[in-house]
């Protein structure tokens, strides 16, 4: 129930931050590219925090909306247009670049993630938030698939499993240094019991199930079997693209 955009910017912008802040080499600057950047929340709170920012969106009605309401110009550039930008200027490297939401609309990630390598400064952070196949929801998926909401969406490319998203930020020249597990997946459960039922589902048994979502999402996270991941990572070798 996103109120308005300060709803989001406390429990789904700030929370995000503070995690990846906690991976950022310090004395390594303040640049940060966040790309696909929707709604402009990400570099709003940037700048608030002080940091030089560049955003990237391709999708009209968010970058107006992202100019109207929080004062934020997108860059209006796909990744491999700003990076010829960005080499063609000469321009300064970034110490972090936030990939929220981005890597599973892209039919070849790793492309793209050693477009980020070449992007960053020497032990410079990538954000990476992303969906995990080998999850909880993932599984309701593969039992249900014509009932997923989560996953298989018509935006999505690439789904990664654990074991994959490792391997490609490895061949993409980076190092994990940190990951959250977090997700939706008992919000997946209940609206695939619901569509299942054949019955009219009373609200107030469905706000009765809803009232326990942090208790069984937390035990899904702590299994490390939620729907999501925020990974940070560190640039630690150049490679070719």
């Amino acid at each position: 129930n996103e109120i308005d955009i300060n709803y989001r910017l406390k429990n789904l912008t700030l929370p995000k931050y503070n995690f990846i802040k906690k991976f950022i080499k310090k004395n390594n600057g303040k640049k940060w590219l966040d790309l696909a950047s929707g709604l402009g929340d990400m570099p709003y709170l940037l700048k608030k925090k002080k940091w030089n920012v560049t955003s990237t969106e391709i999708y009209k009605p968010f970058i107006e909306y992202a100019k109207k309401k929080l004062g934020v110009e997108h860059t209006n550039l796909l990744l491999d247009e700003y990076f010829s930008h960005h080499k063609k200027n000469n321009l300064e490297k970034f110490s972090v670049i936030g990939a929220l939401g981005y890597f599973d609309i892209l039919p070849d990630p790793t492309k793209h993630a050693k477009i980020i390598n070449k992007l960053l400064k020497k032990n410079g952070t990538i954000a990476v938030n992303i969906p995990i196949n080998d999850s909880f929801s993932g599984i309701l998926t593969s039992i249900f698939p014509e009932h997923s909401l989560r996953q298989i969406t018509p935006m999505d490319f690439s789904v990664f499993s654990k074991k994959s998203i490792f391997k490609m930020l490895k061949n993409a020249g980076f190092k994990v240094t940190g990951v959250w597990f977090h997700g939706l997946d008992y919000y997946e459960l209940i609206s695939k019991l619901i569509q299942k039922s054949n019955k009219y589902s009373d609200e107030k048994k469905i706000k009765l199930l809803l009232d326990f979502f942090n208790v069984f999402q937390e035990i899904i996270d702590k299994k490390e079997m939620s729907d999501l991941m925020l990974i940070c990572a560190k640039k630690v070798k150049e490679v070719n693209i």
